[in-house]
């Protein structure tokens, strides 16, 4: 038996094993050849009225992180390496979906910062314009747990509260601004214990699982992958 027939063998004997237990027919091929369903972005990429032309055309993203000061010690410059995911990981979503983007390189924001060192104070907007910008998605850690504070540093309880806005740069008008908060829950796929993972493993997981998850208010995303 060749691979094809050998596969399409399989595929109809999981039909027939499904039908044994009682499916209805309709819900047993929705579960073998079930499209994978999207969630639309939130917050696209490029402003909700744009036209189809201006979809289409590539966008520049500039990712600005910063956080509060007085987070934990182990979260010290954490919106360095949340920035560093993010510019890795929005490309990779966005390939996935065929839309165009390109970000704005980290060495060039960099250089705007030193010349720039009130760059804390000043708008996105300016920001973005000066670095040739779409889009500016601002990202501020507000407040953040590494520890469950009940238990002295002995168990991980990963949380934060970030507040985050996409302004969209355009030369025919002027900014438009969309705030939105999120709050972050991180819940490894096991729970991770002090004494068998590193603060910087657990740290390293958090930060990339977070990047991801503000990322998806950015980018149709499977639905599985959902921010509910």
């Amino acid at each position: 038996m060749n691979v094809t027939k050998a596969a399409k063998c399989s595929v109809w004997l999981t039909f027939a094993g499904v039908m044994a237990i009682g499916c209805s027919p309709l819900s047993t091929l929705g579960f073998i050849f079930h499209d994978d369903p999207k969630v639309a972005a939130k917050y696209p990429l490029h402003p909700k009225d744009a036209t189809d032309k201006e979809k289409g055309k590539e966008a520049t993203v500039l990712i600005l992180c910063d956080q509060r000061d007085g987070l934990p010690r182990e979260l010290a410059g954490a919106y360095i390496e949340l920035a560093d995911n993010m510019n890795r990981q929005l490309p990779e979503m966005t390939k996935a979906n065929k839309e165009k983007i390109k970000m704005v390189e980290e060495k060039a924001l960099s250089n705007y910062q030193k010349r720039h060192p009130n760059w804390r104070t000043l708008e996105p907007a300016q920001i973005g314009k000066a670095l040739k910008a779409d889009c500016v998605i601002h990202v501020y850690v507000a407040s953040a747990n590494f520890y469950d504070p009940q238990t002295a540093r002995m168990m991980y309880k990963g949380k934060a509260n970030v507040e985050c806005k996409i302004t969209y740069l355009s030369e025919a008008k002027d900014p438009e601004v969309r705030r939105y908060s999120h709050h972050f829950d991180y819940k490894p796929h096991r729970s991770p214990d002090v004494d068998e993972t590193s603060p910087s493993l657990y740290r390293q997981g958090y930060l990339e699982q977070l990047a991801t998850e503000l990322c998806w208010y950015h980018v149709e995303h499977p639905k599985r992958d959902t921010l509910e």
